[in-house]
């Protein structure tokens, strides 16, 4: 009789460490998923940060009236300035490892004050290609005021897709990080 009670105990043991053992690596497989979208969550500000910098110290591209060259014909096109704020972000942005793919940039103006957060202007770029076009290009050069005291607030936005690297679970969702920043001022 003893020696069923002795192999009882040892298989119960060994069910209770299975079942510990399962509990520890999923909580340790969620940990490491989580983990690693507060990672590209941190990269993505990153991305948008670089950007935004970029475009505060472009600004209006040292636009005076005279016709500019991008994705439109008119005098105001800000897609030549816009190119290099989206080549920067898209550079960042790709080496966030568990992102499926960029869904969007965008390039806005943010109301005065800029605490409401309304954004009232933007330039959407829906790929990371050298030569992508806009598919909207509403915020302007002529709009993108550097003058002091009066400097433009612009803003950077990444829409971006990730997936989780762990099977068991499929986290996949859509995220967006943004960063506004005030132009860079000309003084006249």
């Amino acid at each position: 009789m003893r020696q069923v009670r002795r192999d009882g105990a040892r298989g119960q043991a060994l069910i209770e460490t299975a079942v510990v053992i399962a509990v520890i690596l999923s909580i340790l497989m969620g940990v490491y998923s989580v983990g690693q979208f507060a990672s590209d969550q941190n990269t993505a500000g990153t991305a948008t940060r670089a950007g935004a910098r970029v475009a505060s110290e472009l600004g209006n591209g040292g636009y005076n009236g005279v016709t500019a060259t991008g994705c439109q014909t008119t005098a105001k096109d800000p897609c030549a300035v816009d190119r290099q704020i989206v080549q920067n972000v898209c550079q960042v942005a790709a080496t966030m490892p568990f992102v499926t793919s960029i869904a969007e940039v965008d390039i806005y103006r943010v109301s005065i004050p800029p605490a409401s957060g309304v954004i009232d202007l933007v330039d959407r770029y829906t790929s990371c290609a050298a030569g992508a076009n806009a598919v909207s290009a509403a915020y302007t050069l002529d709009l993108r005021i550097q003058t002091h005291p009066n400097e433009a607030y612009i803003g950077v936005s990444l829409k971006y897709n990730y997936r989780s690297p762990v099977p068991l679970f499929p986290l996949a969702t859509t995220a967006t990080v943004s960063t506004v920043t005030l132009m860079s001022p000309h003084f006249s």
